[in-house]
């Protein structure tokens, strides 16, 4: 793909969520992939709950428009994802604290946005892409420090938060 095409992707990407960030707030506030971060030590989660919601947009749009085709491609990039996560995984997670796996997760996210995890489905901007992190996370698919399901679980325990 060439800059300018590229350029002219990025541009033409349509982002949710900016001017809605309260109402999401409080959407996600009580749900399993928040709980997975602040086990982990992260704090400022907003901004994770907006790619969330891109994600959640992104999945449900390319699944109604083509319900075969859209689960496939869904599927895949939802595959790629999880890989970048598990080589990341290997090289960053710690004990306690996931912010560096994290940051360093979406860093390549970002780097590989248009090559890799280049998608057919145009719903799949840069948000969604890095939200499907956290639906894996609230599929308890993945987590930011090691033994991530152990310490969900212990954090969940201390602070009195159901099983979502």
């Amino acid at each position: 793909m060439s800059i300018e095409a590229s350029n002219k992707r990025v541009y033409e990407e349509i982002l949710y969520g900016e001017d809605e960030i309260e109402e999401i707030s409080e959407m996600y506030n009580d749900i399993i992939f928040i709980s997975m971060l602040k086990s982990a030590q992260i704090a400022d989660v907003d901004d994770f709950k907006v790619d969330f919601y891109n994600a959640e947009i992104a999945r449900h749009e390319s699944l109604s428009k083509d319900d075969i085709n859209g689960k496939k491609q869904y599927d895949n990039l939802r595959m790629k994802i999880h890989s970048i996560w598990k080589t990341q995984y290997r090289l960053y997670k710690q004990p306690n604290d996931g912010n560096c796996l994290i940051n360093q997760t979406y860093l390549r996210i970002e780097d590989l946005d248009s090559s890799t995890l280049g998608s057919s489905i145009s719903d799949f901007n840069l948000l969604a892409k890095k939200g499907i992190l956290h639906q894996l996370a609230d599929d308890k698919e993945l987590g930011w420090v090691d033994n991530f399901i152990a310490v969900l679980e212990k954090y969940m325990e201390g602070n009195d938060v159901g099983d979502n």
